[in-house]
């Protein structure tokens, strides 16, 4: 899955390739979420890739942010 992932980020399809690099971390892919931030900041989606290594995922797949009450 995440090689699969990886290929579509290559081609500019980045969006999709996240979807499968969500696949890969439930499947038991420790890196797959570290390489997903690594194609984010590859794109120039800094914020994006910073949340991602720092906050995780949300249940619902979105990247998190920082909770504040």
């Amino acid at each position: 899955m995440r090689l699969a992932a990886v290929r579509l980020a290559d081609v500019g399809r980045l969006d999709e390739a996240l979807s499968w690099f969500e696949r890969a971390a439930e499947a038991g892919d420790t890196e797959a979420l570290r390489i997903a931030a690594e194609q984010l900041t590859k794109a120039g989606r800094l914020d994006e890739a910073e949340n991602l290594r720092r906050y995780g995922r949300e249940p619902d797949r979105m990247i998190a942010h920082v909770w504040t009450p």
